[in-house]
Order: C-alpha cells, then structure tokens, then sequence
C-alpha cells in the first residue's frame, strides 16, 4: 500500500511511519507545522494525493490548546477537513483518523461505548469531536472515514509523551525516585499501548472496506480500564520505587471506563499486546537507551521528548 501519514514527529505518528515502514508499505509523512516531514499538510494539493491508497491523520497537539485557541482550531479542525477533503477529491478511498477517548470528557456513565454522547471539555477534545461529526458527513460510496478512540496511550515510542498518565509515573519515577498520583487516584483510566494503536490501524487497513466505512471504534481492552493507584503500583513495583505522593487535580474520583466490545467483535482476532506491566518493563529499558531523560523532566515542559535510541526492531505489528 501506498499510504500517507501526518506528523511524524508525534507520539503515535512517529511509531506508524515506523511500523508501517518496516511492513513494506511505502509511506509518505506529512508534517503540520515545521516537522520532520518534507512535506507540509496545509500546503498539500490535489496532485500530492494521487496514487496513495490511504491516509492515516495521527496529527495532534501537544501542551494546553486552551492557551491558543486559534493553534488548536487550526490543526485540530482546518488541516484535518482540508486533508479530508483533499483524499476525497483524489479518490483516496481510506481515511483513519486518530481522534481520542477525551471526546467523552469525564464519563458519567458506568461505562462509555461509541454510542455514548460526547461531552469534550478541552479545546483540543472539542475540535477532535467536530472532526469526528464532519468527517462521517463527508463519506460517500468512494470514501471511507473509519474514526479511532484509542484509551490514554502509554509505552515507548521515537517521540515519547510524558503527559499521559503511565508515562510520567515511569519518567518520574526514573528520575527522581517517586510517583505522583492524580487525586486520590481513584479514578478510573483506560490504557493502551501505543504499539497496539498501530496493531488495530492495520488491522483496519486489511479489513474489507464496507466493514470499516463510517464507523468508529474504542480501541483498548475492557480489562485494561485501572485505577490510577494500580498503575502507580505497577510502574512502582518495576522502577523499586517506595515514594507516593497524591495530588488535588486528576480525573475526579469517577474518571472514564471504557468498554471495547465493538472493536472485538468486528476484529476478532484483535488482542492488545501489552499490559500496564509490561509497558513500565518496556520504558525502564527505554530509559537505560537515553541518558537525556534527566534533563527532559528537570529543563523543559515540553511532553515530547526526542530519543535516537528508540529500539527499532521492537516495532513489528505482524
């Protein structure tokens, strides 16, 4: 396949060039501003579309969008409908999207399913869930949007996030010897791996077309929905960490479970690779490879962090 994939400096994205790459498919990246990618999205014409089989929109921002409005309708909203618009035109037949569970805001329901109402409660969720609304308008017989809501992701990647839950618990717990709690860390939290993400975006792109247009799919495992203190308890077991503090802010003590059912059911063969567990072991290995994991968390607030020592071989999907 020849597939096109924005931002790939992005947690997600930088892992499914990766992964896709190593496949065999030829893919073509795409930046949104002042990326790795030779190309930049907004400026991309019908001509740059041709020939491709399918994009996948992994396009995200990082930080608090509610700080610049205008930046997070921009890339949130403008690019992806111009990138839409754009595949539809070229006769691009695939189009997935990576919106995010945080189109449900802080679930009140015993558990959220696809067919729970959205209630985004960020700038960048509100734009996610309007892209979600005008992408399945604009599908057609020639044109299939199939929109993914993975849970929180966590796991090593090119271009590890540190503001994702499990993420800062290991990276604070590697570099200052402590794990810091959300609330009282009752909140419920669903996760999954970000390997997994690109295990169930291949899967959509093998599946017959018909089966995927116009749908939307939780992506993550039922089982996998903790509270915030059994993470902590399992990153702490893997770092040796003893130190706990508890903070004012997180989820609420409700938080978001999730159900995953609709995913299973259309992919039976699907099964999430990773646990919890198993993604701190995969991110104490990754830092022992990055020796600049101290100075990302004592200098910079960015939640991106750049890694050349990101263990390529460990990235297959097959």
């Amino acid at each position: 396949m020849k597939i096109l994939v924005t931002d790939p400096e992005g947690y997600v994205g930088s892992l499914v060039v990766a992964c896709f790459t190593q496949q065999g498919h030829e893919v073509i990246s795409v930046s949104q501003a002042n990326g790795g990618a030779a190309l930049s999205l907004i400026e991309l014409a019908v001509t740059d579309l041709q020939n491709f089989d399918a994009v996948i929109h992994t396009g995200e921002i990082c930080g608090n969008p509610a700080l610049h409005p205008q930046i997070a309708c921009n890339i949130h909203y403008r690019d992806a409908m111009h990138l839409a618009n754009l595949a539809k035109a070229t006769g691009v037949s695939r189009f997935i999207y990576l919106s995010s569970c945080s189109v449900y805001g802080a679930g009140e329901e015993e558990y959220v399913t696809e067919e729970s109402p959205v209630r985004p409660q960020t700038p960048s969720a509100t734009y996610k869930a309007a892209i979600e609304s005008d992408l399945l308008t604009i599908a057609s017989a020639e044109f299939s949007p199939t929109i993914l809501r993975p849970a929180i992701a966590f796991g090593a990647s090119p271009r590890i996030r540190f503001d994702v839950v499990l993420n800062n618990m290991a990276g604070l717990a590697w570099t200052a010897n402590k794990i810091n709690i959300p609330g009282k860390g009752l909140s419920w939290c669903p996760v999954v791996h970000v390997l997994d993400i690109c295990q169930i975006i291949n899967c959509i792109l093998q599946a017959p077309r018909p089966l995927v247009h116009q749908q939307i799919f939780n992506v993550g495992d039922t089982n996998h929905n903790y509270q915030l203190i059994e993470i902590a308890a399992m990153v702490a077991e893997v770092f040796q960490v003893e130190n706990f503090s508890f903070g004012h802010h997180g989820f609420g003590d409700r938080g978001l479970f999730m159900t995953f059912d609709k995913i299973h059911q259309f992919f039976p063969d699907f099964q999430c690779g990773w646990n919890p567990r198993q993604g701190a072991e995969q991110l104490l290995n990754f830092f022992t490879l990055t020796d600049s994991i101290q100075s990302h968390f004592t200098l910079t607030r960015s939640p991106y962090h750049r890694s050349d020592n990101y263990p390529f071989h460990t990235v297959s999907i097959a």
